[in-house]
């Protein structure tokens, strides 16, 4: 998980690799207990992607499917089970480390204004549904 952060510090904000753990580890300090629930909602997701498989084992044991059959479908059970849990693990830490920077400007934003720093969990969760074009970087995706 601790590169999931330190990828979009080298594609976003243009560091170089020892800045981009070094900025990864930040946000890994600063968001921890978001991260712990993204790890979480993510392994849940992965054990309910479990339940075809029990089934799968079920038919086969009963005589309904052959071996050959639970072996190849299992094959591809787990990839697809392994390719969504990490698309999850990736949307959910992109989401928070751009909520990392909404509040690293907040920060600085009130620095600058001589005003008191916020918490973290003050700022707006951005997120990829709704309509305000919130996840943008500073204007560089304008």
């Amino acid at each position: 998980m601790f590169i999931f952060f330190a990828l979009p510090a080298i594609a976003w904000e243009e560091l170089s690799t020892l800045l981009a753990i070094k900025k990864s580890w930040k946000v890994i300090k600063t968001t921890w207990v978001e991260i712990i629930g993204a790890i979480t909602f993510s392994n849940m997701i992965f054990l309910l992607t479990i339940i075809p498989i029990l089934v799968l084992y079920f038919l086969q044991e009963s005589g309904s499917i052959s071996e050959d059959v639970v072996i190849y479908i299992l094959l591809i059970m787990c990839c697809f089970m392994f390719s969504f849990t990490t698309l999850i693990q990736q949307l959910f830490s992109a989401e928070i480390y751009l909520w990392f920077l909404k509040w690293e400007t907040t920060c600085k934003n009130a620095l600058q204004e001589d005003e008191v720093l916020p918490n973290f969990n003050e700022i707006d969760r951005p997120t990829f549904f709704d309509q305000i074009p919130n996840l943008a970087v500073g204007n560089k995706f304008d």
